[in-house]
């Protein structure tokens, strides 16, 4: 074989082994691509599994709901519970200056009121108020207060106190750290009292033993008698009250469905009322209601019912 036959030989072999080449690259490319597809199947499918399983877990973990109507006139219905709960605080959202009527002024601070909050300020001082409450024995009490310590200079008390016996305080401290400034809004803090007699106990908010400078503030605090509202050990617990007591000054009755289950449409039916306003919500906002009128009776549905709802209800006349 001569030169040239076996350069076109080897010409031959190279362009096969480029074709040879290329399609094996080609085919990795379409291996890569067909894994990656599969990759991010996967990945999509396992995403909307997770949420479907944390759907399951959700309903499992809380397959039934209460829908509990609030008012300031009593509500009657004789095949749901009914009752009346009191805030033990007067003048809980501020709207009135500190007095001898509700709340008491001890120290040295400046105290002021705006806005539905009060305002205690401390320069080198010390300032807190409170209120004097009657307390049953026994009885277990349901408290909640918002407050803001934006510059956190000190560890405050918020609940119950008797002279120098911490009874049952939250401290500020255990909520943030010193020297934090970045703290913005209100926090919340509530708990329950078991009182062991009968006796007079003051609610305190801000409390500290030492002198220092700094401001904090607070707004809608409620005290609610458990056992009283609620019945002998029918109290509920503090995830509860939170979920079930809106903030509300004064007295109201209410009435509630429990066992609601989840994804239904419910109705409740409230006799002799006339309502003039009803604005309901649940943890996800406001939720809709319909109202009809049957001859002396009021009848409210809710569609879809997915979470417990309350509803602060007001009757004309």
């Amino acid at each position: 074989m001569g030169g040239w036959q076996i350069w076109q030989v080897e010409k031959i072999r190279k362009k096969n082994g480029f074709i040879a080449t290329s399609l094996i690259y080609s085919f990795f490319l379409v291996f890569v691509a067909v894994v990656m597809a599969l990759v991010n199947s996967y990945i999509a499918n396992k995403t909307i599994l997770s949420r479907f399983n944390e759907e399951i877990i959700e309903n499992l973990n809380s397959p039934d709901h209460t829908i509990t109507i609030y008012s300031r006139s009593e509500l009657i219905n004789s095949a749901l519970s009914t009752g009346r709960i009191s805030n033990m605080i007067k003048n809980g959202n501020f709207q009135e200056e500190l007095g001898d009527t509700n709340w008491k002024k001890a120290g040295t601070a400046d105290f002021s009121t705006a806005d539905g909050t009060v305002v205690i300020k401390n320069t080198n001082s010390s300032g807190y108020i409170y209120q004097s409450l009657s307390l049953t024995e026994n009885h277990i009490y349901y408290y909640s207060a918002y407050y803001f310590q934006p510059l956190h200079s000190a560890s405050l008390e918020i609940g119950f106190l008797n002279d120098a016996n911490i009874s049952k305080t939250h401290q500020t401290s255990q909520v943030g750290s010193a020297g934090d400034i970045s703290r913005i809004g209100f926090e919340r803090v509530c708990g329950r009292y078991v009182s062991a007699e009968t006796k007079n106990l003051n609610f305190v908010l801000g409390r500290n033993t030492s002198y220092y400078s700094g401001l904090n503030q607070y707004k809608d605090i409620i005290v609610v008698d458990l056992t009283q509202n609620f019945g002998v050990g029918m109290e509920p617990n503090v995830g509860e009250a939170n979920n079930t007591i809106p903030w509300f000054d004064g007295e109201y009755y209410f009435v509630r469905k429990s066992a609601v289950e989840k994804g239904t449409d419910q109705t409740i039916t409230l006799s002799a009322a006339t309502i003039s306003s009803i604005s309901c919500s649940d943890a996800h906002g406001a939720v809709g209601v319909a109202v009809n009128k049957e001859e002396e009776d009021t009848v409210l549905t809710f569609s879809s019912v997915i979470s417990d709802i309350e509803c602060i209800l007001e009757v004309a006349g």
